[in-house]
């Protein structure tokens, strides 16, 4: 059986490939990164892992035996060889044990290594690569430019068009290259439990206003999972029998703390964009005051705090607060009329100027 499947996530894949095992599909190669060959078998429990042994254009001693040592190791731990596709990805299975034999590398230095190698390729040499492929098409595209507008034909108008929709194409694969690597890098970092922990535990639902993100941080937390961290729009959770109390803190409510105290918070003159650190200080300080600990902020000006649980009631109730897009959408609008009406009086002023 054949699949045609594209994984940006290498332990997605990995897994993807674990679940056909358990239907009795037994991966047995892969063309062009896409195609999955599969041979019909009984079910059974695989963990498939891995690995690049590409070498760089000039090889050096080095990479030659660190590929062959690797390749020892891996076969005496009991993996075997299934394939490699065409960047020297090896793929590597063996029967699961439910053990630490079930991790390709136990030791997170060695994690790091093979998370560079692949970082190093897809975020470094394939974007330089196609860099260099755009500088040689610009300098053709030049030439030949300059050649046509010299015969006066009006050919250089769809050369033109055709080299625009090159660049854009060559841009955006670059871009994903880069984000490609970098999220590789960062996913073969983790060993097999902390990528399930992840897994199970990182789907962040769409929260419109504080309540319900504490509700959802209690909840998990009832299920035995405090928040660790705001990584790439997710919330990333770590097991924990500890029980946690969270409060919530936004800019509006400080705001509105400080008006009822004949206060007032101001951001720097300066600071068009809104990127005080100010307001996070004062939140910092005084949910210190009450035993809590910043843990992350949540998308914008959403500052997430915990606590061993207490009777202690919360230092400040927010919960009708509107989180991130929804409580900046009145500036926005405000902002876009502003600079909807600045654009008409340009456009009108120039208009009589050159009338």
């Amino acid at each position: 059986m054949r699949k045609l499947k594209f994984f940006a996530s290498i332990f997605k894949e990995r897994d993807w490939l674990e679940e056909m095992a358990q239907k009795g599909w037994i991966f047995q190669d892969i063309t062009w990164g896409i195609l999955y060959h599969f041979k019909k078998s009984e079910p059974c429990e695989k963990v498939f892992e891995v690995e690049r042994f590409g070498a760089s254009n000039h090889p050096k001693i080095q990479e030659i035996n660190a590929r062959r040592l690797a390749l020892d190791v891996a076969n005496q731990a009991g993996w075997q060889v299934v394939t490699h596709d065409e960047e020297m990805n090896y793929y590597f299975m063996k029967d699961k044990a439910y053990d630490e034999t079930d991790e390709f590398y136990d030791d997170q230095e060695l994690r790091k290594d093979r998370a560079e190698r692949f970082r190093k390729r897809y975020a470094y040499e394939m974007p330089t690569a196609f860099l260099a492929m755009d500088l040689f098409v610009t300098v053709l595209y030049m030439l030949v430019f300059a050649m046509l507008v010299i015969l006066n034909s009006n050919y250089y108008k769809y050369l033109s068009g055709f080299y625009l929709v090159y660049v854009f194409i060559e841009v955006a694969i670059v871009l994903f290259y880069l984000w490609w690597g970098n999220k590789i890098y960062e996913e073969l970092n983790l060993s097999r439990e902390q990528w399930e922990l992840r897994k199970n535990t990182e789907k962040t639902p769409k929260f419109k206003k504080v309540k319900e993100l504490r509700a959802f941080l209690q909840e998990k937390n009832q299920q035995g999972f405090v928040l660790s961290t705001y990584e790439n729009k997710k919330l990333l959770f770590e097991q924990s029998a500890v029980k946690y109390d969270y409060c919530i803190d936004t800019r509006p409510a400080l705001q509105k703390r400080l008006k009822k105290q004949g206060s007032t918070f101001k951001r720097e003159k300066k600071d068009w964009q809104g990127q005080s650190l100010k307001w996070y200080e004062m939140s910092i300080e005084e949910a210190g005051k009450h035993n809590f600990t910043p843990v992350c902020i949540v998308g914008q000006d959403v500052l997430v705090y915990k606590r061993p649980h207490s009777d202690e009631e919360l230092p400040w109730e927010n919960d009708d607060k509107k989180m991130g897009f929804l409580h900046n959408f009145p500036k926005m609008v405000v902002g876009l009329f502003v600079l909807i009406l600045v654009s008409c009086m340009a456009g009108y002023i120039s208009g009589m100027l050159f009338k």
